[in-house]
């Protein structure tokens, strides 16, 4: 936790289990004692198998770090806004193993897409479906302590506006159910300051990079366009109290003192 009371963290490096655990490690001895985990991108981390759970648990134990939140698993099969029963049921299973996890790993929040990416006809009945779906999730999840955060979204996809954020989290528990605002799609969108006064009193956790404005280039803070100050302002002026998790590529340094204090600088905080 920074001196300001804002939570710092990353999201430890996607791959296969040894490359999840080994970025644990490498952020722990920087000194950052928080993470996000993905189960995305192949070969991924499987958070549902119990060899690379127990490495998973063996690094957090022995560095000290905690999990603030899983990022789940989107991409085909995980569309929890299907409008086929079927696939939406199956996506929604996988959501809800997903909060077993992060019960088990005492994580607070896990990061929910609220669509694929791709072309996305039926529109209004696929936000329909993913409002239904939050719903039955958020009850699954209160049950078991942990709160879902719906990402805000890029380009097209379904979520990449205020309305359809708050139409899909509308049916949910408000104490369980919430936004992760990523910044870095927001900037795509030219959207950022509408964005983040609309949906930061809902925001219980972050993505935080930096891009051009025209690819999701996931670059580290303050590498590229993103006007982080006023982001920064309009935080404190909607009393956000999200965790700050960057999701770069790239560390930006060793020293996790130096990342917290640049990351406070750039959101005009220190």
């Amino acid at each position: 936790m920074s001196d300001n009371g804002f939570c710092v963290g990353q999201m430890a490096a996607c791959g296969d289990a040894k490359r999840s655990v080994d970025s644990v490690y490498r952020l722990a001895w920087t000194g950052c004692r928080l993470v996000e985990i993905g189960l995305f991108n192949q070969p991924a981390f499987d958070g549902f198998n119990p060899t690379d759970v127990a490495s998973m648990k063996k690094a957090l134990r022995h560095t000290g770090v905690s999990v603030n939140s899983i990022h789940s698993a989107f991409g085909p099969g995980t569309d929890i806004g299907s409008p086929d029963a079927r696939d939406r049921a199956a996506a929604v299973l996988l959501q809800k193993q997903t909060v077993l996890l992060a019960a088990d790993f005492g994580a607070r929040f896990i990061v929910v897409h609220p669509s694929t990416y791709g072309d996305q006809p039926e529109r209004r009945a696929r936000i329909e479906a993913a409002a239904d779906s939050m719903a039955e999730m958020t009850e699954f999840a209160r049950a078991h302590g942990v709160t879902l955060a719906l990402e805000n979204m890029l380009g097209t996809v379904i979520g990449n506006c205020e309305d359809e954020l708050f139409e899909i989290i509308g049916r949910a528990d408000p104490e369980y159910c919430g936004i992760c605002f990523d910044i870095g799609h927001a900037n795509l969108l030219q959207r950022l300051p509408e964005l983040a006064r609309a949906l930061l009193g809902r925001t219980v956790t972050t993505h935080l990079h930096d891009n051009n404005g025209k690819e999701d280039q996931h670059l580290y803070p303050g590498a590229a366009t993103i006007d982080y100050a006023t982001f920064g302002r309009i935080f404190r002026q909607t009393g956000c109290k999200a965790s700050l998790i960057i999701e770069s590529r790239k560390n930006g340094t060793d020293d996790w003192e130096s990342v917290e204090a640049n990351m406070l600088g750039l959101l005009g905080w220190n």
